[in-house]
């Protein structure tokens, strides 16, 4: 009986091989590695006298990133050039255009005193450009903190609060005494069924803890 194997020559060692070989991280490499990497690349290739495909695989250097190194090999020379490990800019933010709006947005609240949150920035941006919401919440998140990233501006916890005397606010504790003592008192309640439960705060404000501020600043004020 002849037995006859799978024609299409499938090699299950090759196979495992090059799976084993996609599950493998390629490293990174800094500036003067880069540089130094793309040196070693031309010697090979004038000593050897081979491509640059086989002096990448004598170095053991992907292909690719040799051609893209040396794409921007003027720019990783140059002194000038910084955060030289990102060298691209990637897509324009949705925010480009109303960035120095959100920007006067914020120093406007925080010179008053009120808090900014990075919900509070999501709802200003979608006021701002509309198709924002139709992006995920966790989209949204990212886009702001990214924004945040980019002008030096982070969460601060509050240094100084501005409180108010008890006097400026009896017209305020008044006026919510006006408000529950009719409902208390209705005739179609029973007292047996109001009571007093403990540890159960009625806030006449809730005040944050926490404000965006820009990065470093010594003093953060809040209004209560």
């Amino acid at each position: 009986m002849k037995v006859v194997y799978n024609l299409s020559g499938i090699n299950h060692a090759r196979d495992s091989l090059r799976t084993a070989q996609r599950t493998v991280k390629y490293r990174s490499y800094t500036t003067g590695e880069k540089l130094k990497l793309l040196e070693r690349v031309d010697e090979v290739i004038s000593a050897e006298n081979v491509s640059s495909n086989d002096a990448c695989s004598i170095i053991g250097v992907p292909v690719s990133c040799v051609q893209d190194w040396r794409s921007k090999k003027e720019a990783l020379s140059s002194a000038a050039t910084t955060n030289k490990l990102r060298l691209h800019k990637g897509p324009a933010s949705i925010l480009q255009e109303v960035e120095q709006e959100l920007i006067d947005y914020i120093h406007l609240w925080r010179q008053k005193g009120f808090p900014v949150s990075r919900l509070s920035l999501i709802r200003k941006v979608g006021q701002l450009r509309p198709e924002f919401g139709e992006k995920s919440l966790m989209a949204r998140r990212m886009v702001v903190s990214r924004f945040l990233a980019r002008n030096k501006l982070t969460h601060r916890v509050a240094t100084h609060k501005a409180q108010r005397c008890p006097g400026e606010v009896r017209d305020e504790a008044l006026a919510h005494l006006e408000v529950q003592v009719p409902r208390v008192n209705d005739l179609c309640r029973r007292q047996d069924f109001i009571l007093n439960m403990d540890q159960t705060p009625v806030y006449q404000a809730m005040d944050e803890g926490r404000t965006i501020d820009v990065v470093g600043v010594h003093t953060v004020n809040l209004r209560t």
